[in-house]
């Protein structure tokens, strides 16, 4: 059973992840097996998050591309697996929960709040 773990939510203002091009990023981490944190990055526009992913997944030689509103593995080498998803003016995903169902739903309930909101 998976739940968010007590005062484990951090804003990570710069060099999130170690990458410059990554800032502003709120992270929560959850206690499950295996543990996992989600964040999230909002940006002032589509193309701004779209273009902050795409640095990303330079940064970290990932060969695929992102396709607005899918759910992208990425490895990570620093971070091993990561699952990110870009829709509207946010970038969010998944670090150290590799590609397992439970990480997804996350990602997918959260895509969901967003839209739900409208943002």
């Amino acid at each position: 059973m998976e739940r968010k773990s007590e005062n484990a939510e951090t804003y990570v203002a710069e060099n999130f992840l170690g990458y410059r091009i990554l800032r502003s990023a709120y992270v929560a981490e959850y206690e499950t097996s295996p543990p996992f944190r989600m964040f999230i990055i909002e940006t002032d526009s589509s193309a701004e998050s779209e273009k902050m992913a795409g640095a990303y997944l330079q940064a970290v030689m990932h060969p695929g591309k992102l396709v607005k509103g899918s759910v992208l593995a990425v490895r990570d080498p620093h971070h091993g697996e990561l699952l990110i998803v870009v829709e509207g003016r946010y970038f969010f995903g998944v670090v150290g929960g590799g590609e397992t169902p439970l990480a997804e739903r996350h990602l997918r309930q959260l895509e969901a709040s967003l839209l739900e909101r409208g943002d």
